[in-house]
Formats: structure tokens, C-alpha cells, sequence
């Protein structure tokens, strides 16, 4: 009988959400000293297996390993964090559960402990776990290929939602924010380019129909879920990883995930970094624009944020 204290990570989302509950799980499961375990649905959401995308080699559990979880001897405690379902464990107890087999985390966001915050330390700790996936060799080669140049700026722009909500959170981030924050960076560093990421071709056609050539993009041969659509996911957030600092989109995880990967300097387009504090926001890209060079040592503060 397999009785071993083990966490087991799910979600069921869409990349950026896997990664960041991936990697605060891999951080707790060391924690505690717990054996860890992936769960990594082929789904409507994400149409790819884990290991056709990363070389990191996880215990996996699938449908045809559900009783392994669901043994009437093994003792399971779910952290659901969603609002309105109880019970709601939301926050990982700091006594590690010693009294249960298995810790199930089900969730959109990187989990922590309870009274922890998500701070700057905290992402500093997400961070080396993201940076510590080894992606396939193929999709190296395939970014090393596009070859970025010193002075990219990266953009990530999200509009399509699979729920109502999620399509207003997205919209916040509106095409004049981008748009306010990329004119400004051009004012101060002409030589600028922009590497955009979108889920969309309206994005694409709006920002290269405003800066033309400057505006770089990873041709894509599918927008959907699929494993194709996944894999060149992956790519897009290698490649904003490989920028001097970003731009990204309100209520993303992609966002997230891409800051964190690699240019620790990003700022949301938003009202108050577009409009209100716009100076400050054009003047720190600026200058990673201007200092940057491939293979430089990435900052690790993010004054904008990246939410």
C-alpha cells in the first residue's frame, strides 16, 4: 500500500494558470518534503500532454490512475479556492497537513501559506521554479530562429475569454493603454521594436497598422487550444521571456508567467499606467529598452506590476 505523504497539483485551465500552479506547488511540495504529482488534463482548454511541451519529468496522474487518489485507506485534502464552495481552503496550512496522505491543490494561481503575501518575495521564489522547467529543445531552436533584436519591447495583449468576466477583466486592458505606453517608449528610444504576443489577428492588425515594421510577431498557424495552438503558446512566452521588459494585460496569468520567465520589469496597460502615471511607467521602459542587451542580467522588480 502506497501511503507516502504526496502533493498533488491540478488544474485545468489554460497554460499560464498550469505553470503558475505548477510552480507553487513544486515550491510547497519541497517544502514539506512531500512527493509531488502532476495532474495535466488534455482538455478544451489546453490540448497538449506536459511532456510533449517541457523535459522536466513528473509523477503524472491520470483518469486511468484515479484510484491511486480516490483509495478508501488514503486520507485527501482539497484546497479549493473558489469563492462560494465550500469548504474553502484557499491559504496551504503551515503545519504542512501531517495527518493526510495526499494534498490535493486545485487551483488558477500560484498557492501559498496561509499569512503569506503575494509579494515580491514570494514571486522571486515562483520565479526560479518557472525558470528551472527546461522547455523541448524544438521550441529553443525554433525562438533562437525568429532572433529578437537588443532593443525589443514585449506585448502581450489578451481579448478572448471563455467567460463573461473574463472578457471584461481582459477589456480593462484597452488597445489606447497599449498604444499610449508604446508611443512614449518610441519618443525616448526611436529605434524600439516591439515582439507582440495576442491572441488575436485584430491585435496584430491594430498595432502593425500603427508601427508597422517595428512590430514583430511569431506567424501562427493556430489560434485554438490544440497542440499546435499550445506549443506556439509556449514559444510566444519564450520570446517575450528574451525582451528588455514588457507590457502586459490585466487579469493574465500569460502576462504573469511571461514577466516572470524573463524581463522582470512590467507594467499593465492600464488607466493608471497609460494615463495618470504614464511618465514614470514610459521612463522605466525606456531604459531597459535602452540598456539591454541579449544575455544581460534581468532586474528582478516589477514597479508596474503584472496582474
Amino acid at each position: 500500500m502506497d501511503l507516502r505523504p504526496t502533493l498533488v497539483a491540478t488544474c485545468s485551465a489554460g497554460l499560464g494558470n498550469r505553470l503558475l500552479v505548477l510552480a507553487g506547488s513544486l515550491r510547497l511540495a519541497r517544502h514539506f518534503n512531500r512527493e509531488f504529482m502532476l495532474y495535466w488534463p488534455d482538455n478544451d482548454h489546453l490540448g497538449c500532454p506536459f511532456a510533449d511541451l517541457y523535459e522536466n519529468e513528473f509523477e503524472l496522474l491520470g483518469e486511468d490512475r484515479l484510484h491511486w487518489l480516490l483509495r478508501t485507506e488514503r486520507n485527501v485534502k482539497l484546497y479549493n479556492p473558489r469563492a462560494g464552495c465550500g469548504p474553502q481552503f484557499d491559504q496551504i496550512s503551515d503545519d504542512g497537513d501531517p495527518e493526510v496522505h495526499a494534498v490535493v491543490v486545485k487551483a488558477w494561481y500560484a498557492p501559498k501559506l496561509a499569512g503569506e503575501q503575494y509579494d515580491g518575495p514570494f514571486h522571486a521564489a515562483i520565479r526560479e521554479e518557472l525558470r528551472a522547467l527546461r522547455p523541448r529543445s524544438a521550441f529553443l531552436r525554433e525562438t533562437d530562429a525568429l532572433g529578437l533584436p537588443a532593443r525589443c519591447l514585449g506585448v502581450h495583449m489578451r481579448r478572448l475569454a471563455d467567460w463573461a468576466e473574463g472578457a471584461e477583466a481582459f477589456g480593462s486592458s484597452r488597445d489606447e493603454h497599449f498604444i499610449a505606453i508604446l508611443e512614449g517608449v518610441l519618443e525616448r528610444v526611436p529605434d524600439t521594436t516591439f515582439f507582440l504576443a495576442a491572441d488575436n489577428e485584430q491585435s496584430e492588425h491594430l498595432l502593425r497598422n500603427r508601427f508597422g515594421d517595428r512590430v514583430l510577431i511569431q506567424v501562427k498557424t493556430s489560434r485554438n487550444r490544440d497542440r499546435r495552438g499550445i506549443e506556439e503558446a509556449l514559444m510566444d512566452l519564450l520570446l517575450l521571456s528574451r525582451t528588455a521588459g514588457m507590457v502586459g494585460n490585466h487579469f493574465s496569468s500569460f502576462s504573469t508567467v511571461a514577466s516572470l520567465l524573463g524581463p522582470g520589469l512590467a507594467f499593465t496597460a492600464n488607466e493608471e499606467n497609460a494615463v495618470i502615471r504614464r511618465d514614470e511607467t514610459v521612463r522605466h521602459l525606456s531604459a531597459a529598452v535602452a540598456a539591454f542587451r541579449p544575455g544581460a542580467v534581468r532586474p528582478s522588480a516589477t514597479p508596474g506590476g503584472s496582474s
